[in-house]
């Protein structure tokens, strides 16, 4: 299903249909007044729904001045299939709870710190650690101490002669309409994996394999008989895959290649992706195919960007 420009649900895409264009990777924000769109996006991604962040800003209202506030957050949430509520705590460890029992039933949750100034989203907590992507940074998901998060996530209002008063922990969970959907298993342990340099390339073009994957996927909400697990079933034949990419192809190409189908095993395992029991048959051949256009999407990229640049 495709909705208005830039959204993408579960069984939307075809394969062969990639757009390393579509700017919808897991990257940072590119000034400092749109890290509420950013939020967004991100908490979208836990969904299987890819937003452009332009279009949530516009949206939602952003300005350079005003940034965005949470009425603009809530539209641009309803506009995407999704709802953004909001739960006041009035104490931290309430908040702490609260936080945690969100996560722990796959929603993600935004926060607004530094008395309202900076929108991020919180996916998981690793003990000590909160797992969230904050686009401030080039690469937004990170593992913080969950302390001074929490400190910042602290608002603080004051009397109109400047007294302090009652202290306000905001927290801001993502909820899908009209039912469960997908979910991204965003688990502390794959989030660090995640985190490691080396994967850098697969959160930038997140989007890409996510939605090369999903056309051959069984979509959570329909009810239908669940196929195999597409992610144990990319890791039991990694290496059939991998010959069928890459062909006879030099190491350069079978490389890229290697890192797609392990990519791929990721994202899969990522969103439980369940493989249609009628593709079973074609899946390798499928999957194939699939790792061998993201490997000449990599190969093509520094071209890509210096037209880009370019053009701009």
């Amino acid at each position: 299903m495709i909705g208005h420009r830039g959204l993408l649900y579960w069984g939307s895409p075809r394969s062969g249909d990639l757009q390393p264009e579509s700017d919808m990777g897991i990257y940072g924000q590119p000034n400092s007044w749109t890290c509420g769109p950013f939020a967004l996006k991100h908490a979208l991604l836990a969904f299987g729904v890819f937003a452009r962040e332009d279009d949530l800003a516009r949206v939602a209202g952003s300005t350079e001045q005003h940034g965005t506030d949470e009425p603009g957050l809530r539209r641009a949430a309803r506009a995407h299939g999704v709802e953004l509520r909001v739960q006041r705590e009035l104490e931290p460890r309430a908040a702490d709870r609260e936080l945690r029992a969100w996560l722990d039933r796959g929603m993600p949750v935004l926060l607004c710190l530094d008395q309202w100034e900076h929108w991020v989203t919180a996916v998981a907590m690793d003990g000590e650690h909160v797992i969230l992507f904050d686009s401030k940074y080039d690469a937004p998901l990170r593992a913080e101490p969950w302390e001074p998060v929490l400190t910042r996530l602290a608002c603080r209002r004051r009397y109109l002669r400047g007294v302090w008063t009652r202290t306000l922990y905001d927290l801001h969970p993502v909820v899908p309409r009209g039912g469960a959907g997908s979910r991204l298993a965003l688990t502390a342990t794959r989030a660090r994996h995640l985190l490691r340099e080396e994967n850098a390339p697969l959160a930038q073009r997140w989007d890409e394999y996510a939605r090369a994957l999903l056309p051959l996927s069984s979509a959570p909400e329909t009810g239908a008989q669940r196929g195999l697990d597409l992610e144990g079933v990319i890791e039991a034949r990694r290496t059939v895959i991998l010959d069928l990419a890459a062909g006879g192809a030099g190491d350069g190409l079978r490389t890229r290649a290697a890192r797609a189908v392990d990519g791929m095993a990721f994202v899969a395992g990522m969103y439980r992706v369940a493989l249609r029991p009628e593709l079973e048959a074609e899946a390798v051949a499928r999957l194939a195919g699939i790792a061998a256009e993201l490997a000449v999407f990599e190969a093509t990229a520094p071209a890509r960007a210096q037209a880009a640049a370019v053009a701009a």
